[in-house]
């Protein structure tokens, strides 16, 4: 969790916001492979075409932002953006394979874990740069110290657990594919909040980011459906198999009284 998270906003600081918007976008792809791997998830058409629509929306709008974005573009940026979007999915499918239902383990207890193995271990890195005044923490004020427990809150503890909880009650392919949903959230809010005029292209890929979450979930229904109908026909076969059975055994037994 901590190297995925890491790794993209190391990205950020490497190649510029909209390459590594696009690239990691890619996270679904990777989750998808992932899960199929470890027998979690099929892949099908739909699914894959899903990803794809979501991935073109998500490049729309990351081209469209090129326009205002003045930052360097860097390949070892773009390397290490896909380096935590394969990260990203690793760490969800690995969520979904200890955790298969809500009676494996309790998901407070699970991210409750990973806090406290991320603080005992990066404590000592923190504490390092505060004594040598690296990344200027000697001007942190408790204004800004506030609102970054705040937004740890709210961005990190809170969001964590629904996303986590979303992997397991759906599948990671699906909870992947609904990060995206912030784009078109995002655009909304920038809408609504400072009045931005967004542009056609933007709104396209808005518009295909929906599209290809819809469309993903939709294969995950049809997937659903069908492994039931298959369910009660194996369950059908089993009763008819156990009724012939048993009316094998009275005829039998019928005749060795007789």
């Amino acid at each position: 969790w901590f190297l995925a998270n890491c790794l993209y906003n190391y990205s950020l600081y490497l190649t510029s916001v909209s390459s590594s918007t696009i690239i990691s976008n890619l996270s679904a792809s990777f989750t998808l492979a992932f899960s199929w791997y470890n027998g979690l998830e099929d892949v099908t058409h739909l699914k894959v075409l899903g990803i794809i629509v979501c991935f073109l929306g998500a490049v729309c709008v990351g081209l469209q932002d090129t326009e205002s974005d003045n930052s360097n573009h860097s390949i070892i940026g773009d390397v290490v953006a896909l380096l935590a979007a394969a990260g990203y999915g690793l760490y969800t499918t690995m969520i979904r394979r200890e955790i298969p239902d809500d009676n494996g383990m309790s998901m407070q207890l699970l991210l409750g874990y990973i806090g406290v193995v991320n603080a005992v271990v990066l404590s000592p890195v923190l504490l390092l740069m505060f004594l040598m005044k690296w990344d200027n923490l000697w001007q942190l004020s408790g204004k800004i110290f506030g609102f970054l427990v705040l937004s740890g809150l709210c961005d990190n503890v809170l969001s964590d657990y629904l996303w986590a909880r979303s992997v397991v009650l759906t599948s990671p392919t699906v909870a992947t594919i609904g990060m995206s949903i912030t784009i078109p959230l995002a655009m909304l809010s920038d809408s609504l909040l400072n009045h931005a005029q967004q542009d056609a292209v933007a709104v396209l890929g808005a518009m295909l980011v929906l599209i290809g979450f819809v469309m993903v979930n939709i294969s995950r229904q049809s997937q659903m459906d069908l492994e039931m109908k298959l369910r009660s026909a194996y369950q059908y076969i089993v009763n008819k198999t156990r009724g012939k059975d048993t009316l094998l055994y009275h005829s039998v037994e019928n005749s060795t009284v007789s």
